[in-house]
């Protein structure tokens, strides 16, 4: 779970930054993250964060299992 939270915490700190006022958000920096956030799939419709938890679930699972099969 912890990965998958790690995973998901990227785009929704790009979503604050997006959603921020106006000084941060259309600054130079604002609109360079605005840009890669709207690259991710589903961005459009405010599930940016959702294929990043995914991966980061498969990915916490995978260490789950290894760790488990090491004991």
């Amino acid at each position: 779970m912890v990965i998958s939270v790690l995973f998901t915490l990227v785009p929704a700190i790009m979503d604050m930054i997006v959603n921020m006022p106006a000084v941060v958000s259309k600054s130079s920096f604002g609109l360079a993250i605005a840009h890669v956030r709207n690259m991710l799939p589903l961005a459009n419709e405010g599930l940016s964060w959702f294929i990043p938890m995914i991966v980061g679930l498969i990915t916490g699972t995978i260490v789950f299992k290894i760790q488990e099969k090491a004991k």
